[in-house]
């Protein structure tokens, strides 16, 4: 009797079998038929460790596989793809420049289907359309803000007495270099030290490409000041600065003993602040608004500079409207959060259904996230949002200031002048609106 009895438990053992294995068949070809999406941003190491998790849940909820692929020559590689004919689903840049430039050819598409009811929650600046359109061609999945000015309270108890180190050059952690982009930071300066003193108005007249922007006297002593700034005292550090990468410069400000003691950047530093902290992490820095420590403010904060990482549809395909909409939502934005290392901050995200609970413990952090989220004018880094022949120019413009910051800016405004006619009369692409 011992036989049957073998038999029959080997049949129902392999019967079983191949019912799950039918099962798991099932859900293969299930999650195979939802399709892939491709994603291309600039996000490496822990940063793209962190971005993946956010994409693994995506996976999870849809079936749909995420692959994704960063490199830091985003610029490069992104239009090689493009020109190929082989472009990602979707592509996170920090220009909206580039993407309103891949519009403007018919590659990118428009993102309103995608976004659909996502488009509440988002406040201007963020959505603005190109220049005589309606569409909206990027959403931003983070955010920075840029019109401040970091010290550490450690060394600085009182914000006053930061503030006063803003007349001697050598206070200033400063660095141009950054590959491709190098001279961006220096951009930075004249974008913030613009808005604060000439307002939001010309800034955005300035962004949005109308013509003689670059040669008003508001722009000439914005670029002044910022050679003023980083000579004071008899300071080097203008130049200094074209030798220096912008990130090992940041990360003197808490260095043992510090190298400057104040730094004009992006809230995104910090995490470079982490990588010199003592004990490991971010330090608890803090920051003042740029107009309380820019000359020729008069210390009255006229609006705050923005910038972001911005999603971009290059395939209009369902996986890919998918995929914008969960990037755009509250849900992915809170798990992006909660993804990061501990020892790092969280991103900024310009949701407004994103609450506050996400910086708890950062009180840096959550106070950025009010700026962000409060009063304006918010606008965006005005070279992100200029075509790009026009933001590589001002970049290299800005070196040359540097390099011989007792001359004049008057020439290298009027260059660029031109570049901007120029560039607009071949039918470049501008923002309809910076700010907001």
């Amino acid at each position: 009797m011992r036989g049957p009895r073998v038999a029959a438990t080997a049949a129902l053992v392999l019967a079983l079998l191949v019912a799950a294995y039918a099962v798991v068949d099932r859900v293969g070809r299930s999650a195979s038929s939802a399709g892939t999406v491709t994603v291309f941003a600039s996000w490496t190491g822990w940063e793209a460790t962190a971005f993946e998790a956010v994409l693994a849940e995506f996976t999870e909820r849809t079936g749909i596989e995420a692959e994704y692929q960063g490199t830091t020559a985003q610029r490069e590689v992104l239009m090689s793809q493009v020109r190929s004919g082989s472009p990602p689903d979707v592509a996170i840049l920090s220009s909206p420049g580039e993407l309103a430039e891949y519009a403007g050819r018919g590659e990118a598409f428009p993102l309103d289907t995608a976004l659909g009811p996502q488009r509440a929650a988002y406040d201007a600046p963020w959505l603005a359309p190109v220049a005589g359109g309606r569409e909206t061609y990027w959403v931003p999945v983070k955010i920075d803000l840029k019109s401040v000015v970091w010290y550490d309270p450690a060394r600085h108890p009182e914000p006053g007495d930061a503030a006063a180190l803003a007349g001697d050059g050598d206070s200033w952690c400063v660095g141009m270099g950054s590959d491709a982009t190098s001279g961006w930071p220096g951009t930075d300066w004249v974008e913030d030290l613009l808005l604060q003193t000439a307002g939001p108005d010309a800034y955005e007249d300035w962004a949005t490409g109308a013509r003689g922007s670059w040669t008003t006297p508001e722009m000439a002593a914005a670029w002044r000041g910022v050679a003023e700034v980083l000579t004071g005292g008899g300071s080097d550090r203008a130049t200094e600065s074209l030798t220096r990468d912008h990130g090992p410069a940041s990360r003197e400000l808490f260095a043992d003993p510090p190298g400057c003691a104040l730094d004009h950047q992006s809230s995104f530093i910090r995490a470079e602040y982490g990588q010199e902290a003592p004990g490991g992490g971010v330090p608890p820095g803090a920051f003042l608004p740029s107009a309380t420590v820019l000359p020729g403010t008069a210390g009255v904060q006229r609006g705050w500079e923005v910038a972001g990482d911005f999603a971009g549809m290059f395939r209009d395909t369902p996986q890919a409207r998918r995929l914008i909409g969960y990037l755009a939502s509250a849900e992915a934005q809170r798990l992006w959060a909660g993804a990061m290392p501990d020892d790092m901050p969280s991103p900024m995200f310009a949701n407004a259904q994103v609450g506050e609970d996400v910086y708890e413990g950062d009180a840096a952090g959550a106070e950025i996230a009010r700026i962000l989220r409060g009063t304006g004018p918010h606008c965006l880094d005005a070279s992100d949002a200029m075509p790009p022949p026009v933001r590589d120019a001002f970049q290299h413009a800005v070196l040359r200031l540097l390099a011989e910051p007792s001359q004049p800016p008057d020439a290298l405004l009027a260059d660029l002048e031109r570049v901007s006619a120029a560039v607009t009369e071949d039918g470049a692409v501008w923002p309809s609106s910076v700010c907001g």
